[in-house]
């Protein structure tokens, strides 16, 4: 009986342990997990680590079967990256080669064209999630193109020229930073830029519009806001808000959540109420934006932009 006993515990300790070294996930393209291999896009493992490792092995595959991302991660469920990741295109070549700390960026990460040829090599000294516009907390020391031609000498100084569909630049690199005076156009829009850095820092920047008409501006991107700022926002919201009867007898409160379109112009369109108490409440909360006054639209390198906005109007019978 007890020979039974120690078998029949065994063979469950066995099936916890293989359950344990293999999880399968589904994915489509952009990240959401799906439960069917069918409608997957991309496979996800998660072994358990090899002798003397810390971490989970992590292996994705292409629908085809060609390999996608390798590397480890700390979690079973989900790839919370550490050390050393290799990513590959859906044709088998590699397109990039990261290292993490705790799902953060540290340290070299190398990206690569689809032929081979070397697109960037930066090095992160502080952690970060991704790559980000204010390109200080990484240094690029090399970028090329897909010829082979290499822009920086390997420690981040030279001159880096740029093509794409929708840009072409132009500038320094000091030390792994943008340093000095860079040349942008925008070429769906025709609009001219320059813009000076300081050890990767945005300085000062100047645009000019095919019309001739020109501008400044010392950030890249700035938001939509009511035109004399958040306090004069409640301010307006609670001078024009009327509280509907039917939801003041019935005691009912809470945030309409609202989503609208700021206008290149500040005007304010397209409202879409993401979340509501009541209809008569989002009516309300409605009628009130349509009567407000231009806002100050949001800018991208000084020049005004449309934006989308999501602003919580609140009810409350105090």
């Amino acid at each position: 009986m007890k020979l039974l006993l120690t078998i029949i515990l065994l063979s469950i300790v066995e099936l916890t342990q293989a359950q344990e070294k293999h999880n399968t996930y589904y994915f489509k393209k952009n990240g959401k997990q799906v439960q069917e291999k069918d409608s997957a896009d991309y496979i996800r493992t998660i072994s358990s680590p090899d002798s003397g490792e810390t971490y989970h092995k992590l292996v994705e595959y292409y629908k085809s079967g060609t390999l996608k991302r390798t590397g480890r991660t700390s979690s079973t469920k989900s790839a919370m990256l550490e050390g050393e990741v290799t990513t590959y295109y859906d044709d088998g070549k590699k397109e990039a080669v990261k290292v993490y700390a705790e799902n953060k960026l540290v340290g070299p990460a190398y990206e690569y064209f689809r032929n081979g040829e070397l697109k960037s090599y930066r090095y992160f000294e502080v952690p970060l999630d991704r790559y980000n516009m204010a390109e200080t907390n990484y240094k690029l020391l090399q970028m090329g193109d897909s010829t082979g031609r290499k822009f920086l000498d390997g420690e981040g100084n030279g001159v880096v020229e740029t093509r794409s569909e929708n840009w072409v630049s132009k500038g320094p690199y000091k030390g792994g930073y943008k340093d000095g005076l860079w040349v942008l156009q925008d070429l769906k829009t025709q609009i001219d830029y320059e813009e000076v850095f300081s050890k990767g820092v945005l300085q000062s920047g100047t645009y000019k519009l095919i019309n001739g008409k020109t501008g400044k501006y010392t950030v890249r991107e700035t938001l939509a806001t009511f035109k004399g700022g958040q306090k004069a926002l409640f301010e307006f919201l609670r001078n024009n808000i009327s509280y509907p009867p039917e939801d003041r007898i019935a005691k009912v409160t809470g945030r309409v959540i609202v989503n609208f379109v700021v206008e290149a112009d500040g005007s304010l369109n397209s409202f879409k109420v993401i979340k509501s108490p009541s209809e008569t409440l989002t009516r309300e909360a409605i009628r009130v934006l349509q009567k407000s006054a231009n806002w100050e639209p949001a800018t991208t390198r000084g020049v005004p932009v449309k934006s989308s906005y999501t602003l919580p109007v609140i009810f409350n019978l105090r």
